[in-house]
């Protein structure tokens, strides 16, 4: 039996179970149906009806079957009685349908007479906002037409006033260039003076030192030199001519080499400063040789060295055929572990102290000189803040010449014998009453030659130059082109 017959078709059915299939799909959808998304449930409904749409072909195939075995008029019955009265509620249901779309229509025709009336509406909205736009546009052209004349001004102000600040560069420009000329000019001046002042001093040294006339019972010397000993007024002439070259050159030096250092009056008295140790060492090293000769030569077994003149006399004449022999560099320590000790200069020390050391030589080697003669010339004792002696020190240019205390030294004084033999240099500035004198020494120096009193003293020229005795002098390290 084949499966184009009404029994073959049935038996093909119920031994497929294509309906039991239906069934199974609507239990797994009741299963899932509470996980699912709309869209998933609204899809397993759409294949539900999809495959109910193929079981309903079938059966329809299957009636067809049965109405072809019964002959022409088999199962009309059955058609008329279930068939027809279905498919005529289908027309009925209809012809319902047609009724409510007229209903529909005439909503759906007011709707959209509404909706004329308010595009209508709207279109005139935007006739107005279009009026008004315009409008707006014609102020902002305006106002664009306005503000570009307003630039056009600034930009021809801005032109005139980049024209004044050119013109005012050139100004500056040319002032800087008179400025730098005349700063030459005044450095030339400088220099002419200072080597106008050093022939004087150099004259006026001669004309001092100048020997005296030698008695036909002494022996002639040659050369000031007598048996190899230089003669006293010769060698101190010396010594202060070389006292004199240390602030013209070696001093400018070490101010223009000098690194860190705030302002120029700073390095002035660092300058001061150095040179104030120098003396204090060389005196306190020539004090403690001299202790202990004597306690060497008081310590002798023999009788006549224990008179104590004559242990002075042995004394100095030891110290005078020695001083050339003394180690200088030995005293260097000494006077930077002193400079160190001071904590207003310590910090420019500790980053100079390679430009420091060969100035501290030099001057060792003056001052070891000086305070070895006999008598001694020493350095005044140095008070910021005392009252000006006009016969030891003279003022820099930049000095209040009206004040008369003196505000910090720029170079010592040279005393001997309660006399003043060169002249110092100092800044003096009006100082507030409260303001009490500052001692600038750092350490004690023993056997200072300063007297209590204001002894009259003599000059040998150096206090008839100027306040620079060079072309680079305090005016140099101040004013700057």
């Amino acid at each position: 039996m084949t499966s184009t017959s009404f029994v073959g078709l049935l038996s093909r059915l119920v031994a497929t179970g294509e309906f039991k299939s239906l069934h199974e799909h609507l239990t797994s959808f009741f299963d899932a149906s509470y996980r699912n998304s709309c869209e998933e449930n609204t899809a397993f409904c759409c294949e539900l009806i999809e495959v109910h749409a193929k079981l309903q072909g079938q059966l329809f195939h299957l009636l067809e079957l049965c109405s072809s075995e019964g002959g022409i008029y088999g199962g009309s019955e059955a058609l008329k009685k279930r068939l027809l009265p279905w498919l005529r509620n289908g027309f009925l249901t209809a012809r319902v349908n047609t009724e409510n779309t007229d209903v529909v229509k005439e909503k759906y025709e007011q709707i959209v007479k509404k909706m004329d009336e308010s595009l209508s509406v709207s279109k005139v909205e935007a006739a107005e906002l279009r009026i008004k736009l315009a409008d707006a546009e014609d102020e902002m052209i305006a106002l664009r037409r306005q503000l570009k004349e307003n630039q056009q001004g600034d930009y021809q102000e801005i032109i005139e006033l980049g024209k004044k600040l050119t013109h005012a560069k050139n100004e500056l420009v040319a002032r800087e260039c008179q400025i730098k000329e005349l700063t030459k000019e005044t450095l030339e001046l400088k220099r002419e003076n200072s080597n106008l002042h050093g022939r004087l001093q150099k004259k006026i040294l001669d004309a001092v030192t100048e020997p005296e006339p030698v008695r036909l019972v002494t022996k002639p010397y040659t050369n000031g030199v007598v048996n190899g000993v230089v003669p006293f007024q010769s060698r101190s002439a010396k010594l202060i001519e070389r006292f004199t070259e240390l602030y013209k050159n070696d001093r400018v030096q070490i101010m223009n080499s000098l690194k860190a250092m705030p302002d120029s009056s700073a390095a002035e008295r660092l300058v001061f400063l150095i040179v104030e140790e120098c003396f204090t060492v060389s005196k306190l090293e020539q004090h403690k040789m001299r202790t202990r000769m004597n306690q060497a030569l008081q310590s002798s077994p023999q009788g006549g060295l224990e008179e104590s003149g004559r242990v002075n006399e042995l004394v100095e004449n030891y110290m005078k055929k020695n001083r050339e022999l003394y180690d200088i560099e030995a005293l260097i320590p000494d006077v930077m572990k002193s400079l160190h000790r001071n904590s207003s200069i310590s910090p420019y020390v500790s980053c100079n102290e390679k430009i420091i050391v060969p100035f501290v030589r030099e001057v060792l080697r003056v001052a070891w000189a000086m305070v070895a003669l006999d008598p001694p010339i020493d350095l005044p004792a140095a008070l910021e803040g005392d009252v000006i002696n006009e016969t030891r020190y003279r003022r820099t240019y930049d000095s209040e010449f009206s004040a008369t205390n003196i505000d910090y030294f720029v170079w010592p004084a040279l005393v001997r014998d309660r006399k003043v033999v060169a002249k110092g240099e100092v800044v003096t500035r009006r100082m507030s009453p409260q303001k009490g004198r500052k001692a600038i020494t750092s350490t004690p120096r023993p056997g200072s030659a300063e007297p209590f009193s204001r002894p009259s003293s003599y000059d040998l020229g150096f206090g008839s130059l100027s306040s620079s005795w060079s072309d680079q002098s305090s005016y140099k390290q101040r004013i700057s082109p």
